[in-house]
């Protein structure tokens, strides 16, 4: 039987967090394929099934809505072009657009080509027949009308091919001129071949979707930049990744709500309009009334340091709301307040105060909180991962790792939550009893009822 402090954290937790279905945005649609086992058996790849795989799970943490196709066929790859098609259509010029290839790719005449799992290609006549051209998905980003679309390929393994098939490029892809509201990403250089990877997922997959991890708040131009760092360091730069970006909104992130606004370019400037400025008959006019008060910074304001440490968080919430509302809370979280990330993220998981459930849309703002440092989100993300909610894949170790980050900045929260993995010997920490009933003691000399309850059972159970 499990011990009465291990049922009882998991109880006291999911009551801190709530429980809810993860809910993807509407207007987030990606289709990702990932081809591997082909029919041709000197094509048969190891990774990217699994590269598709985490890719899905990084993209649900963002909201994208996701389909996955495994090792598809031409007649499937075709099918499921439709589908996002017609899904991106739907959602509206606000909708943001994400498809992702792990598998063989081939370029002939300029053109590039994913291969299917069931395709044969002996010549570069049957490359055109045989396999669905890049340039089909962009056409129906294109006629879809959205104003925001990425194109990912990891696409550039070495192809074998017969030797009848000498004039077909076997190795990388061509690069694409710039495609206006697209931002196009390569594994590696154009005309070179990218690595597998001698783990589970290939380089560039693994840099993708740890930046999506750890760097979604940052703009995407930034993040890609940051991936094509990390490719070139893990395989000492022989593979190095390019991206073409025709997206024009160069602040925009994976963590963005606003509406997607392309700002006009400045208007020439007078000569003497900086003169003018400086006259006085010119500054006449009345100056702009201050911006009305956010009753929710007020409100987050007046919580007392002994009132976060004591872990009520739903009262916080509810407090807040109260004071203020939903609107101006959520306001407050989109300029960058950490502490109403954490509220508004809590307030979705539990589906409180007005806010429906919605895991997934936590998740993203208790990472834009952690992102900035902050205890209460990297304690909140950490307890997401430990239990695998908002469409994260259950990760005991990211778990330990937040809260340790949050513990160590003395968030009661935090330290409760690292002494029950320490009690448990999860997330690959020792089990050790000791180091828990330190840190029980450190959260209920705080207030924190979690570690006061915590405490008194561990002193009960004589550990």
């Amino acid at each position: 039987m499990r011990k009465i402090l291990s049922v009882l954290l998991a109880i006291v937790l999911m009551l801190m967090m709530g429980s809810a279905s993860a809910q993807q945005n509407p207007r987030r649609i990606a289709l990702v394929i990932g081809n591997a086992d082909y029919v041709v058996p000197a094509w048969k790849l190891a990774n990217p099934v699994n590269d598709a795989e985490l890719m899905t799970a990084r993209l649900k943490t963002i909201g994208f809505s996701v389909e996955t196709l495994r090792n598809a066929s031409r007649l499937q790859m075709d099918q499921a072009f439709q589908r996002f098609n017609s899904r991106l259509k739907g959602a509206g010029k606000d909708a943001v657009g994400f498809f992702y290839y792990s598998g063989h790719g081939a370029e002939e005449a300029g053109l590039n080509y994913l291969v299917p799992a069931d395709g044969n290609i002996r010549t570069k006549e049957e490359l055109r027949y045989e396999a669905p051209s890049v340039q089909l998905v962009l056409d129906d980003m294109a006629r879809a009308g959205n104003q925001l679309n990425f194109v990912i390929l990891d696409a550039c393994r070495d192809l074998p091919l017969p030797d009848s098939a000498k004039s077909l490029n076997r190795g990388g892809l061509a690069a694409l001129p710039e495609v206006a509201n697209v931002l196009i990403a390569y594994a590696t250089a154009p005309g070179q071949t990218a690595d597998d990877g001698a783990g589970r997922n290939s380089p560039f997959t693994t840099a993708l979707a740890e930046a999506l991890r750890t760097r979604a708040a940052d703009p995407v131009a930034l993040l890609f930049e940051d991936v094509q760092a990390a490719v070139r360091t893990t395989t000492k730069g022989t593979q190095r990744p390019r991206f073409s970006n025709g997206l024009g909104v160069p602040r925009w992130s994976f963590v963005t709500t606003a509406p997607i606004v392309r700002g006009s370019p400045p208007s020439p400037i007078d000569p003497g309009s900086r003169r003018k400025t400086l006259e006085p008959a010119e500054v006449q006019a009345e100056p702009a009334p201050p911006a009305p008060a956010n009753r929710a910074l007020a409100a987050i304001n007046a919580i007392s340091k002994a009132e976060w440490a004591a872990g009520n968080n739903a009262a916080l919430v509810t407090r807040v709301i109260a004071a203020s509302s939903r609107a101006e809370l959520e306001k407050l979280a989109a300029m960058g307040d950490a502490r109403a990330q954490f509220l508004a993220g809590r307030a979705y998981t539990f589906g409180s105060d007005g806010f429906p459930k919605d895991e997934a849309e936590a998740v993203r703002l208790f990472m834009l909180a952690a992102a900035q440092g902050d205890a209460f989100g990297q304690v909140n993300l950490g307890f997401m991962y430990d239990r695998g909610l908002g469409g994260l894949t259950k990760d005991e170790a990211e778990a330990v790792r937040l809260y340790k980050l949050a513990a160590a900045q003395g968030n009661a929260q935090g330290q409760v939550n690292l002494g029950s993995m320490y009690e448990q010997g999860l997330g690959g920490l020792p089990k050790n009893e000791a180091e828990a009933v330190r840190l029980f003691k450190l959260a209920a000399a705080q207030g924190n009822a979690f570690g006061q309850v915590s405490l008194g059972v561990m002193y009960r159970q004589g550990l």
